[in-house]
């Protein structure tokens, strides 16, 4: 359903826990998507709409950043040196 809907059009790639089969903030599924990215953890912007997601990929060395609206990712994103088209927001 995802494709359908191209939730996932602005991303190179996706780890959804769903796919995964792992339920965050189980530490394995962090250590996934840094394989797929093929970063070190220092290198990394973790997002999510919960706390204890955010907490379980700072305790692995990422970035966090708390979901709380499209305007509100776009700047903390700046914060940690990633910018974003406006267009596609």
């Amino acid at each position: 359903m995802d494709q359908d809907l191209k939730l996932y059009d602005h991303f190179d790639y996706s780890v959804l826990s769903c796919k995964e089969h792992l339920k965050k903030p189980d530490p394995e599924f962090y250590k996934i998507a840094l394989a797929k990215a093929d970063v070190r953890p220092e290198e990394a912007v973790f997002i999510d709409d919960k706390e204890k997601c955010i907490t379980a990929a700072r305790e692995l060395g990422m970035k966090g950043i708390l979901y709380s609206g499209n305007a509100k990712l776009v700047e903390e994103l700046e914060k940690v040196g990633v910018f974003v088209k406006q267009e596609v927001i």
